[in-house]
């Protein structure tokens, strides 16, 4: 009975462990440079828009925390119904900037209520 127990215990270990995945590094772009440039004001962000926007589906089904790392803490972080989050990342001269000119465009990552991101969009 005791193998049994170890064994049970052994997969729950297993299974707890692979459950936490960090996010692969996407082809020419520097996360780094992404993450001090908040709101996009620096013009860094704009550079590595095209980079982000095809390779998009490499961030889906991570969590928000695992996108915290990747990508920093988003510049607005918006509840959603049923438990859902949005996060707000400006490309370039986002609300905050203080030469603001014009409409922001930002990229928009949306998680369910168990914390997974399941939408990326660019508004």
């Amino acid at each position: 009975m005791s193998r049994i127990h170890l064994l049970i215990s052994l997969t729950i270990c297993a299974l707890l462990m692979s459950c936490g995945n960090e996010i692969k590094p996407l082809e020419r772009f520097d996360n780094e440079a992404w993450k001090v440039d908040k709101n996009g004001c620096q013009g860094k962000r704009a550079k590595l828009h095209n980079a982000i926007l095809t390779q998009q589906k490499e961030l889906l089904n991570h969590t928000q925390e695992e996108i915290n790392h990747y990508l920093g803490m988003p510049d607005k972080n918006e509840l959603m119904e049923r438990g859902q989050k949005q996060f707000i990342y400006y490309f370039e001269n986002g609300p905050d900037c203080p030469n603001k000119k014009g409409q922001s465009q930002a990229i928009y990552l949306r998680f369910s209520a168990l914390n997974n991101l399941y939408e990326v969009s660019v508004q």
